[in-house]
C-alpha cells in the first residue's frame, strides 16, 4: 500500500508539473521548446529553455513531454539535461490502446538511459515492464529487477500471471526466468481460458520449425514448481494437434517430459503421464486414438 502511495504520489506531482508549465509557459516558448524535443536537437533545446527551468516540462497535445521526446530520441546528454533542470520522471501519457507512457517507457532501447532515469527514482510500472517484456527490449530484466518480487507476484491472478504471459506469448525466455525467479506464479492458470502455460505451448507449435530448445516452453516445462496436473495439461495440449503437427508433437512431447523429469521424481512422471481426462482418456491413449503411434509407445515405456 505504502509503495502504490508513494508511486501515486510522484505520479501527481509530475502531472501537476507539467499542467502548470503548459499552463503558464508562453505558447512561442513552448512550441520552440517542443520542436527542439523532437527534432533531437540539445543546443535548440537549450536555448529556447534558457535561464527558466519551466519550459523544460510542457508536452505536446498528445501528452508527450519534453523528457519522453528525449527517452524515445535516445539522447543521454538531453535527458540529463532536462533530469537537472527538474524535470519529473514519473509523468505519465494516455495512449490510445490504454498503456500509459513515461519517460521510462520511451527509454527501454537505451541502458545507460534506464539506468539513469531509475537512479532519479523512475516507476517501473506493469506498462513499462509489459512493453519491455514482449517488445524483447534489452533492459527488460533490468526493469523487472526494479519492479521487484512485490510487483511480478502482484500480477498472480485466476487466469494466470500477466509478465509470464507476456513472455509466452513473445518467447522471452530470459523475462520468463526472471519472472519465475521474481515469484510469477506458473500454476496459476485456468486452462478454460487463455494463460501463460497454453500460450507457451500454442508459440511452440506456431513456431515449429525452430524447435523447442529455446523456448519458454521449455523453461516451464523443466520448472521445479510445475505441478503435475498442469504438466499433464501441457501434454493433452501437445498431443491434441498430433494430426495436423506429427513433428512438433513427438519433439514437444520429449522435451516436456524430460524436462519435468529433471526436477521431479519418477513417481511424480509417472502419476503426471496416467492422469485422465473427463472422458477417461490418458494421453498416450489420446495419441494412440489419433494415429501418433510413436508418442504413444514412448509414453507407455515411461
Amino acid at each position: 500500500f505504502c509503495c502504490l502511495a508513494v508511486c501515486g504520489f510522484a505520479q501527481i506531482q509530475g502531472d501537476v508539473q507539467t499542467f502548470m508549465a503548459n499552463q503558464f509557459v508562453p505558447p512561442q516558448t513552448r512550441a520552440a521548446v517542443l520542436k527542439a524535443a523532437k527534432e533531437n536537437n540539445l543546443a535548440a533545446l537549450k536555448k529556447a529553455i534558457g535561464s527558466d527551468k519551466q519550459p523544460a516540462y510542457v508536452s505536446d497535445d498528445n501528452g508527450m513531454t519534453v523528457l519522453m521526446y528525449a527517452c524515445r530520441n535516445s539522447n543521454l546528454a538531453m535527458v540529463k539535461y532536462l533530469l537537472d533542470k527538474g524535470a519529473k520522471v514519473n509523468t505519465e501519457q494516455d495512449l490510445a490502446n490504454g498503456e500509459k507512457g513515461s519517460a521510462l517507457f520511451y527509454a527501454l532501447d537505451r541502458k545507460p538511459i534506464t539506468d539513469l532515469l531509475l537512479a532519479y527514482n523512475a516507476h517501473a510500472t506493469r506498462h513499462v515492464v509489459l512493453r519491455a517484456i514482449r517488445l524483447r527490449k534489452p533492459t527488460a530484466l533490468t526493469v523487472m529487477d526494479a519492479m521487484g518480487e512485490i510487483g511480478i507476484s502482484a500480477a498472480n491472478s485466476g487466469h494466470g500471471n500477466a509478465y509470464l504471459s507476456a513472455a509466452a506469448n513473445s518467447n522471452n525466455v530470459a523475462a520468463a526466468q526472471k519472472a519465475l525467479a521474481l515469484g510469477a506464479d506458473l500454476n496459476r492458470c485456468d486452462f478454460r481460458s487463455t494463460c501463460h502455460l497454453v500460450q507457451a505451448v500454442e508459440w511452440a507449435r506456431a513456431h515449429a520449425s525452430q524447435g523447442v530448445d529455446n523456448t519458454v516452453f521449455a523453461v516451464f516445462t523443466a520448472d521445479k514448481t510445475l505441478t503435475a496436473q498442469n504438466a499433464n495439461y501441457m501434454l493433452w495440449d501437445v498431443v491434441s494437434t498430433c494430426g495436423s503437427s506429427p513433428a512438433f508433437t513427438q519433439a514437444a512431447v520429449k522435451k516436456l517430459v524430460a524436462g519435468f523429469s529433471a526436477t521431479h521424481t519418477a513417481q511424480e512422471r509417472k502419476a503426471m503421464v496416467s492422469m485422465k481426462n473427463a472422458d477417461g482418456d490418458t494421453a498416450e491413449s489420446l495419441a494412440r486414438k489419433w494415429g501418433a503411434v510413436e508418442v504413444a509407445n514412448f509414453l507407455r515405456a515411461l
